[in-house]
């Protein structure tokens, strides 16, 4: 099983933190093979701060980065894009995939929403519609689930 949950800029290490643990538990243990992923979308990336340290610093996501220097010259391969976002404790989180996987999930997870409360953009809206049709939706809040467990539809009306 494919658990696909969204990242975005603002968002706690906490809300980060719990699907990752009891998704993760499940292949931890060798119960069944789930595959969990972060996701964003392009209005929710965050450039890295330039040498950044201390809470400011990159936390890789399992992506590697290519070496700035070669010894060989032998070509890089090419990766895949990858975006970055800074939770609201200022750490950035790096090699983040684009809204890809959640189209590919059987299961796609929002954890929390921007506490302001706005409107989910275009492109989250789209994802989600189309992940509706055959993925499971959660969220771990009660506003969330609210929000979001409503027919397709709804999420695209801004209900």
């Amino acid at each position: 099983m494919h658990i696909a949950v969204y990242a975005f800029d603002g968002i706690t290490m906490f809300h980060l933190s719990i699907p990752q643990m009891v998704f993760g538990t499940v292949r931890r243990l060798g119960l069944a093979d789930w595959q969990v992923s972060l996701f964003t979308t392009a209005s929710e990336t965050a450039a890295p701060a330039e040498g950044a340290t201390g809470p400011e610093a990159a936390v890789s996501t399992g992506t590697p980065t290519p070496p700035t220097h070669r010894e060989d010259p032998a070509p890089v391969p090419s990766l895949p894009p990858t975006r970055s976002i800074r939770t609201s404790e200022g750490y950035v989180l790096s090699g983040l995939s684009g809204p890809e996987p959640a189209g590919e999930a059987d299961v796609v997870v929002v954890p929390a929403w921007f506490a302001d409360g706005r409107a989910a953009g275009r492109e989250l809206c789209s994802l989600l519609d189309e992940a509706h049709a055959g993925a499971r939706a959660s969220s771990a809040c009660a506003w969330g689930r609210s929000r979001w467990l409503r027919p397709a539809s709804s999420v695209s009306a801004g209900r």
